[in-house]
């Protein structure tokens, strides 16, 4: 039996699509006797109007009330139009629109259910216009020369019609050579040409003034308008993004997204959510997609001057288009692309960033020393510390403490217990961490690309060069970015897009900084130098008479000294990534285009940290493994030297994705389909390895026993630490998707999406290993009615969504779009209100 297949396991056939064509061909069948014998009833349509001396607009919009017909015409051209008396009951409309236009300067014709007006032609028969029938070829572009998707083309006076392509060209075949030709779109002014017997003409549109902030949608999968699009969806400000300086490209973000949340802690590095949580046990972090496909690698390692646009997509729309991942939201970023037909054009962006130190003032809950040496007093009178003076691990005790507890046992006067207490009321540890631990910053950022194109390629290449060194002394970083892209055309019809992205990062993390809040925080009188600006140790894991007398001076020094923590250790890393990709592009006909797209991805991360044998870590570990035998003699069960940590780990991910994409405007609306399927596939590779009694001059090291147990200082046991580890993971995907919405008259839209994902999770329920993800949308312009004349207002939209997103439950989201017109009122910042129902409410000023 022949079949055919595509991936594994997914047999098609032969009778499948025997009975799908036929299908196919009775519904096309079926759909053609729908629309003529719907265009059919429309015409005959009657009307009843009675108007004496009325202007021809108002009985336009009486007949478009009562058949739903539309009306174009330039408002000029109705200056001169006469005004009509006229008194008709349930009268076809043809004859409704005779009687409108007799003695008219205007002539019209019907066009798809919209009527086009346009000035009657002074004096001429028309069997005496023998003109020779031409075919015409054209592209439509915009302000910035960028070709026009979707424009409507129609000749003047007759019922031709058509539509342009993706690249903005449409053709037109035996037509007058004198012909008119309107040119309209949704989003421009419309436009009138006289064709004067040329063969081929350009056209550009003006940007209707209605339109300004309807900005393209990048959905990953496809580009859509907003008025096409019913999910919720936000775009940062443009010019508010590219004004920020920052070396990532997610910190750019921060408060000029709405729904983007950054969940900031005291001493993390933020992670961000949109809309809130949407999982317990799972990866909370939203999905990142780069150039159409899911990013695996470090977000960072992306230089933000390539960025083009970014799109967030919120709601179950979202999961509906880019699956379980896409759960907590996704973030589509797009890179920037060479233009067609563009000269070569070179951009430059250097800036140098200085950064102050941090306001460790600012913090209202610090208690400063004086108060919290009164605390610790008072403690210490109620017996808070009297089992730490007792325990048997030692727990380190401040330096307040152990005074009171010398008072206490008469080991020093009342006279020296006041002097040393008020002493540490003088010192603020926040004076000495900004003194040694932290430096102003600087940030140093450099790019350069190119870009440019003619008629079969376009092109671009960057190269950008980042050194930062953070405020936190000791830590840096280095990246280099480099970004091509070249765009084909070698045959009609067909595109192919080959891209390659590289980046190489470095940093130094050497700070200790979070060293002194392991376990307690310093206290607040902590000083780390000498009254002789000398290092000063401090109270760390242990007391502070414990560490100085065990093992009768015969183990390494077991004090923590902060100063020199910062020149004992080396901990550096080297990320490299490089992703590939290659799209070809076919147009089949007219709107339909098949599409093929590949990425390989590969990122290989190595780190290396060295605690020297100076370095408190390795003293410490070593200490506590060390043996006191009962003749004074010790012995090392941890080799004296350094210890070294590398890790490593290599990611390798192939994606490959073919889809059909369908778009087709007319005058009254608009329809965009996407249906295909995908399969990747991630494989990771991780190691990590300890190496003890290391020493870099030599690359000499010692051999550990892993497997025996040791008693260990100061009490208790356990085996040497070992870091050795291995991992390998392999994940498989296999998805279909389809994507349909159609627009009507630029008011009403309704959307559907669908999405099957299959993965090879082992242990998983086979019923759970496919998961259906879909939503519904809907979307009402409601600014677009004719009952709406709030001016003031022009702009406002709702919008609906209802889908299941994956988590077991189903979503519903709903929220309202306001845009205001600059200089009638001032409208309340950006701003987002959420609840359980994720409603949400978004002002934008035009």
């Amino acid at each position: 039996m022949q079949q055919n297949t595509f991936g594994k396991g997914l047999p098609v056939r032969h009778s499948q699509i025997l009975n799908i064509l036929r299908i196919m061909k009775i519904t096309a069948i079926l759909l053609t006797a729908f629309c003529l014998h719907a265009g059919a009833n429309g015409f005959s349509q009657t009307v009843t109007i009675t108007a004496k001396n009325a202007p021809l607009e108002r009985i336009f919009s009486e007949i478009q009330q009562q058949t739903g017909y539309g009306f174009i015409y330039r408002w000029e051209n109705m200056q001169n139009a006469k005004r009509v008396t006229i008194e008709v009951n349930k009268a076809p409309l043809k004859d409704v629109l005779e009687l409108c236009f007799k003695g008219q300067p205007l002539t019209y014709n019907v066009v798809d259910g919209t009527v086009i007006v346009s000035l009657r032609a002074g004096g001429e028969n028309e069997e005496e216009r023998q003109q020779a029938l031409i075919d015409v070829k054209g592209r439509v572009v915009n302000d910035n020369n960028e070709p026009v998707a979707g424009a409507s083309i129609a000749v003047k006076g007759t019922s031709k019609l058509t539509t342009t392509n993706e690249k903005g060209e449409f053709f037109l075949t035996a037509i007058e050579a004198q012909s008119v030709l309107l040119v309209t779109h949704v989003s421009f002014e419309p436009y009138e040409i006289n064709l004067n017997g040329r063969s081929e003409v350009a056209v550009q549109l003006k940007t209707n003034v209605s339109e300004l902030t309807a900005v393209a949608i990048n959905t990953g999968y496809q580009v859509l308008k907003p008025n096409e699009v019913t999910g919720s969806v936000s775009q940062p400000d443009k010019q508010m993004y590219n004004a920020r300086v920052s070396t990532d490209v997610l910190s750019k973000l921060e408060g000029i997204t709405s729904g983007l949340v950054f969940n900031r802690t005291n001493r993390g590095v933020p992670s961000i959510s949109i809309r809130g949580r949407s999982t317990i046990f799972a990866n909370t972090d939203p999905l990142i997609v780069v150039d159409n496909f899911p990013y695996d690698g470090d977000i960072n390692n992306i230089n933000p001057n390539d960025i083009e646009r970014i799109d967030i997509l919120k709601d179950a729309a979202a999961a509906s288009i880019w699956g379980v991942r896409a759960g907590n939201g996704v973030i589509v970023i797009t890179t920037k692309k060479g233009k067609f037909n563009q000269p070569l054009k070179v951009e430059l962006n250097t800036n140098v960033t200085f950064g102050e130190k941090p306001d460790l003032y600012y913090d209202r809950g610090f208690l400063n020393s004086s108060d919290f040496i009164d605390v610790e007093i008072f403690l210490f009178g109620k017996g808070r510390y009297n089992a730490d003076f007792t325990s048997a691990t030692k727990t380190p005790i401040s330096p307040l403490v152990e005074v009171l507890q010398k008072r206490k046992l008469n080991q020093i006067s009342a006279v020296d217990s006041a002097i040393q207490v008020d002493a540490l009321r003088g010192f603020d540890v926040r004076d000495e961490l900004l003194k040694y631990f932290y430096r102003c910053s600087i940030n140093q950022q450099y790019a350069i690309n190119l870009s440019g194109g003619n008629n079969y390629i376009a092109y671009f290449f960057s190269a950008g060069f980042d050194k930062n060194a953070f405020s936190l002394a000791g830590n840096e970083g280095e990246r280099i970015t480099l970004n091509s892209s070249a765009t084909f055309k070698p045959i009609r019809n067909l595109e192919v897009l080959v891209g390659v992205n590289y980046s190489q990062t470095a940093t130094r993390i050497n700070n200790t900084v979070s060293e002194l809040s392991s376990g307690r925080p310093p206290y607040p009188y902590t000083r780390f130098t000498n009254d002789d600006n000398l290092p000063t140790p401090i109270v760390k894991d242990y007391r502070e008479i414990y560490a100085d007398t065990v093992g009768s001076g015969k183990l390494l020094n077991w004090r923590y000294f902060p100063l020199d923590e910062l020149a004992s250790k080396d901990n550096s890393s080297m990320l490299s990534d490089i992703r590939t990709t290659v799209n070809f592009k076919y147009q089949i006909l007219g709107g339909l285009f098949a599409e093929a797209k590949y990425q390989y991805e590969k990122a290989v991360t190595e780190g290396e940290q060295l605690n020297s044998l100076e370095s408190y870590s390795t003293r410490n570990l070593i200490n506590k493994f060390t043996r006191i035998n009962s003749d004074g003699t010790i012995r090392y069960n941890i080799p004296l030297g350094g210890i070294l940590n590398t890790k490593w780990s290599d990611l390798n991910a192939n994606a490959v994705r073919g889809h059909l994409s369908y778009y087709r405007g007319w005058i009254k609306g608009k329809i965009s389909v996407i249906a295909g399927a995908e399969i990747r596939e991630i494989k990771v590779n991780s190691e990590s390895n300890v190496t003890y009694g290391y020493d870099p001059n030599t690359v000499s090291f010692s051999q550990v026993n892993f497997d025996s147990t040791y008693t260990v200082l100061p009490s208790g046991s356990s085996r040497v630490p070992n870091n050795k580890n291995f991992t390998r993971v392999v994940d498989r995907f296999r998805s279909y998707f389809a994507n349909a919405a159609y627009t009507y008259i630029d008011r009403y839209t309704l959307s559907l999406s669908g999405r099957i994902d299959q993965s090879n999770l082992l242990g998983v329920e086979t019923n759970q290993k496919s998961v259906p993800l879909w939503s519904v949308g809907a979307k009402w312009q409601l600014s677009k009615e004719n009952f709406f004349h709030l001016r003031w207002l022009p702009n406002i939209q709702l919008r609906t969504t209802y889908g299941y997103n994956g988590n077991l439950n189903k979503t519903i989201s709903a929220y309202v779009i306001a845009r205001f017109m600059p200089g009638i009122m001032n409208p309340p910042p950006i701003a987002t209100i959420q609840n359980a129902g994720n409603p949400e409410l978004r002002w934008e000023k035009i």
